[in-house]
């Protein structure tokens, strides 16, 4: 197994490649999210999906994809939006402009 340098710039098709290997001592990134987030297997790729879609053409480190892509889960399991291809509108408060206008 090629070890790579934690600064080394690759695309997002090596990102997924990589953060689904297994390393020394760590399960593979993909598992340790799933149990973080308590998500199953396929809301996780779905979510890798959307967020690689985000993030079409740049180029980054690992770590920098495993925390952009952690913060896109928390970002999006707290409002359930993980693997959604809909739109939904978000749910505001009725305004109280509504309740006041005369």
């Amino acid at each position: 197994m090629m070890w790579m340098e934690k600064d080394t710039l690759i695309s997002l098709d090596e990102v997924e490649v990589e953060m689904s290997k297994e390393k020394p001592m760590h399960r593979p990134f993909f598992s340790r999210m799933q149990e973080i987030y308590n998500l199953d297997e396929k809301k996780i790729k779905e979510a890798f999906k959307n967020w690689k879609i985000l993030k079409e053409g740049e180029a980054m480190t690992i770590g920098k994809a495993q925390n952009s892509f952690n913060l896109y889960l928390k970002n999006n399991a707290s409002t359930g939006y993980i693997g959604s291809t809909e739109v939904q509108a978000p749910k505001y408060p009725k305004s109280t402009i509504e309740d006041n206008w005369w």
